[in-house]
Formats: C-alpha cells, sequence, structure tokens
C-alpha cells in the first residue's frame, strides 16, 4: 500500500520522479501540454540576469518550442550551484548540475523550479481555467503560466527596476547587480548580500539611482522574514494586496505586477505600452495615460479573474509577430536591440485622422509622410521622415557645414549619443511633464538628470568648445538642442 502511495505521488504533476547521477540530477512530473519554450518565452524576467535562455530550433516550428534554461539557484545549504533546466519528454522535466546535492539541497531547487515555471498545483488549475476561457489563444501554444523569478525578493527586487525607467536599463541594472554581488557564479544576490550594501555603493556599482534605498530596505525586510508570508500558498488576494501596498517604495504599477508574480491577475498593471495596446490592437483610440488603467480594467473585467493573463498574452503575441522567432536568440545583447526597437513605444504623440481627411487637408503632406509623422522632406519627389534619419539624410545629400565628422569612430560617438537623447533623454522629459503626482515627478526628474549627466560626460572629453565635438556643430547638438531650449524654460516649473 505504501509503494502504491509513493507511486501516486510521483505521478502528480510538479513531483519529482526520480532522482539521478549520484544527487546532480533530478526529474520532474510534467503536467500535460506543458512547454519549457513557452513557460519561459512568456514574459520579459526570462531576459533578465542571470536567466539564460538557450533555445533549440525546432525545423518548421517556433524557434522556442524546445530548449534550455541555465541559472545559478540558491542551496540550502548555502552558496548557489548553476542549474541546467530541459524538457526531456512531454512530461519529464530535467534539472541538472555539475555539484551532488544533499536530500534538502534537491528540495530547495525543486521548490525554486516550481516557482519558475508556474508547476504547482494551484498554477496548474489556473493554466488550465484559462486556456479553457481563452480558446483563441490557447490552440497552438500551451498559456497561462508567465515566467518568474526563484524567489519573491528576487521578484519584488526586478519589479523596483522595471518601474520608471526603459527595458534597457532595466536589463542593465539586473546585470549589474548579479555581477557585483552575485558571486563567482554571478546568482542573484540574497537578500542578507544586499542587506549589508550601502545606498551609494549600490547607486555608484549597478546604477538603480532612487531605488537604492527602497531595494535595501525591502532586502533588510525580506532577512527579517517580512516576506515569509507571501511565499504561504494559502496566501489570499485581499492579504497579498495588503502585504504588497505595505511595502516601501511600491506604488500601483509596483503592485498590480507583484500581484501577478504572485499569482493573483486581477489587476493590470497599466502603463504607456497598455494605453498603446488598447489603441492599435483594440481599436480603442479614446484611450489615454489619464484613463488606460479604467479603460483595461473595463475591457478586460469578462476574462476575471485572469484579466491580466488575458492582457499579457495578447500583449505578447503582438511582441513576437513584430520581433519574429529571432526575438529568442540566447545572446542577451539582443534583448536590448529587439525591446529598443520592437518593444517601446513610439515617442512621437498625435491624434490620427481619417485618411480621407488627411488626403483632402494635406495631400502633400501625407504623400511626404504616410505616418504623419513631424519633421518630414520632399526633396525633389524624394520623401524622408524621422528627426534623425531626416539630419543623416540632410548631412549625405546638401552642401553645408557637415553634421557628421569625418572619423569613423568620432561619428560612431555622434550617432551613439545622438540615440541617447532619443532613447533616454526625450522620454524621461516627457514622463516629467506628465506625472501626475510628487512621486513619480521626483523619479522622471532624477533618471532625467541621471540622462543628461551621461551626455554631459561624455561630451566633457571631446568638447573644447561650446558643441559636442568642441568648436564643431554636428548631430549630436541638433538632437539635443531643440529639448535643451524646452527644458531650460519649463523645468524651473519642476
Amino acid at each position: 500500500m505504501a509503494k502504491q502511495v509513493a507511486k501516486a505521488k510521483r505521478q502528480q504533476p510538479g513531483s519529482i520522479i526520480k532522482v539521478l547521477r549520484g544527487g546532480k540530477c533530478f526529474h520532474i512530473r510534467l503536467p500535460s501540454r506543458f512547454s519549457l519554450g513557452a513557460a519561459v518565452c512568456s514574459y520579459g524576467f526570462a531576459m533578465l540576469a542571470p536567466n539564460s535562455w538557450q533555445p533549440n530550433p525546432v525545423p518548421g516550428g517556433r524557434s522556442h518550442c524546445k530548449g534550455v534554461l541555465q541559472r545559478p539557484l540558491q542551496l540550502q545549504s548555502g552558496g548557489a550551484v548553476r542549474a541546467t533546466i530541459r524538457q526531456s519528454s512531454s512530461r519529464v522535466l530535467e534539472v541538472a548540475t555539475s555539484k551532488k546535492l544533499s536530500s534538502a539541497d534537491v528540495a530547495a531547487l525543486h521548490r525554486q523550479v516550481l516557482r519558475m515555471l508556474r508547476l504547482g498545483t494551484a498554477d496548474d488549475a489556473v493554466a488550465c481555467a484559462f486556456a479553457e476561457g481563452s480558446p483563441d489563444l490557447s490552440q497552438h501554444t500551451p498559456v497561462g503560466r508567465l515566467f518568474r523569478s526563484p524567489t519573491v525578493f528576487e521578484d519584488l527586487v526586478k519589479t523596483f527596476t522595471l518601474c520608471n525607467c526603459g527595458w534597457t536599463r532595466t536589463i542593465s541594472m539586473n546585470e549589474k547587480l548579479c555581477q557585483h554581488f552575485g558571486g563567482p557564479l554571478g546568482a542573484f544576490p540574497s537578500a542578507a548580500v544586499l542587506a549589508k550594501v550601502t545606498p551609494r555603493r549600490l547607486k555608484k556599482l549597478c546604477g538603480v539611482g532612487y531605488r537604492a534605498e527602497r531595494i535595501l530596505k525591502l532586502a533588510r525586510a525580506a532577512r527579517a522574514g517580512s516576506l515569509d508570508p507571501l511565499s504561504d500558498p494559502n496566501l489570499g488576494e485581499e492579504d497579498a494586496s495588503q502585504r504588497c501596498k505595505g511595502i516601501y517604495g511600491l506604488g500601483p504599477f509596483g503592485v498590480a505586477n507583484a500581484l501577478q508574480l504572485l499569482g493573483f491577475y486581477k489587476d493590470i498593471p497599466a502603463d504607456s505600452e497598455t494605453c498603446r495596446h488598447l489603441r492599435q490592437a483594440r481599436g480603442l483610440r479614446s484611450c489615454t495615460l489619464q484613463n488606460v488603467a479604467l479603460v483595461a480594467a473595463r475591457v478586460y473585467r469578462p476574462y476575471a479573474p485572469h484579466q491580466f493573463l488575458r492582457y499579457w498574452t495578447e500583449l505578447w503575441r503582438t511582441y513576437e509577430q513584430r520581433m519574429g522567432t529571432t526575438a529568442w536568440k540566447a545572446d542577451p545583447s539582443k534583448y536590448r536591440l529587439l525591446t529598443a526597437a520592437h518593444m517601446k513605444v513610439p515617442r512621437q504623440s498625435y491624434q490620427a485622422a481619417p485618411a480621407k481627411e488627411l488626403q483632402n487637408l494635406y495631400p502633400d503632406f501625407v504623400a511626404c509622410s504616410p505616418r504623419g509623422l513631424l519633421p518630414a522632406l520632399d526633396n525633389e519627389g524624394e520623401h524622408v521622415y524621422d528627426s534623425i534619419v531626416l539630419l543623416e539624410y540632410v548631412h549625405e545629400i546638401f552642401n553645408g557645414p557637415p553634421l557628421l565628422p569625418t572619423s569613423p569612430l568620432a561619428r560612431a560617438k555622434v550617432r551613439l549619443w545622438s540615440k541617447h537623447v532619443d532613447l533616454h533623454i526625450v522620454p524621461n522629459f516627457e514622463r516629467l511633464l506628465a506625472a501626475h503626482d510628487a512621486e513619480a515627478r521626483a523619479m522622471a526628474r532624477e533618471d532625467l538628470v541621471q540622462a543628461l549627466a551621461l551626455f554631459e560626460e561624455a561630451m566633457s572629453p571631446l568638447a573644447k568648445g561650446p558643441f559636442f565635438l568642441g568648436s564643431d556643430f554636428s548631430m549630436a547638438d541638433a538632437v539635443l538642442a531643440p529639448w535643451w531650449q524646452r527644458m531650460c524654460s519649463v523645468l524651473r516649473a519642476y
């Protein structure tokens, strides 16, 4: 009888089937219709250090259907070990390490893997219910399991790095946290390690800015056991919400994101990307940054209690459609390029008018700039728009003072820092103007000042005159000048 009970437990999804290779490897029973690739390639935290996803393309299929996930995991006995996770068959997940594990360490790694891939009993029930409620999304790919970190603490730190900045900076902050405080394996730093760091050192080494105090307070709270209730499988949604709201520095967006990471999907962490999705994919042109939370709540209410799952799966599918299968290449530098090019909301904001109305009112302009973006140029029938592209075009076509230097290195630096203005200075300036409260304003101001300081730091060894390159006016000056002029007059009020 005892053997039958033990065998039945091993057959349950999420349970350990067996331990192999002298304790260096163990197998986990998977639920039906599970895909490691779909579970990992489901949420942006999979792109953040110390996670490393290595896809194994399937001929004729999606490139991330199979692959290997590698990252350091914390041992019960202390320290960390690098784990390699692969799906060896439709119902078996293999977790392998180079170190012999004690039974306590196997149990610790088992818990972390279950959490990352949402393989618990409650997670399985959610995935099944969501798939039944959204058959249009679940027909070809398993849905309902969004990747997360192996611990609540790591999820919350990453949530702090997610707020009020671009995705490239989020990637950078997490890389530096692992690099400087993750030990020889580059693991995600533990609460005990971060609790001993000073805010000044954390800011300097990891570039986290105002987040330093919040991360350190969170680390001290975790070390004291204050976060332990958030790992309780019996935790209710209301209790979880109140506890998340009590975390220092976690605003409404952060609370909503923390709740979905804890398995509660009612609230949608709405931001500019939510607004873009509702306007473009759902056709809700009346959606704005001011009303996006209310609009999102109304649109996804029919999918309760899985509103966030529905929203995020829709959004993620649009990312994959735009990025193609190259989105999940193993080289982390690809994540920066792809997210900068495809996952950021275009900074231009304009009100769309019906195509016929535009054609009637501004036929020449529409021919020159089909998307209605300014500035645009018509040079004897050659149409060019987008400010930076247009500047390079002017430099190459027309006679006059060059906007790009002749030296390849100097040219590269001008292009690099022109892009810095476009990706970091302009969006943070607009965030500052759009901030609705003192805290959001302070965050945006700090990020803007930091972006300007980086530009000034790059300029100082080059400039022996009034311009970026010294005495010569360049494209970098042209890109920054209009925004700098506005800042000087507008920011006095901030």
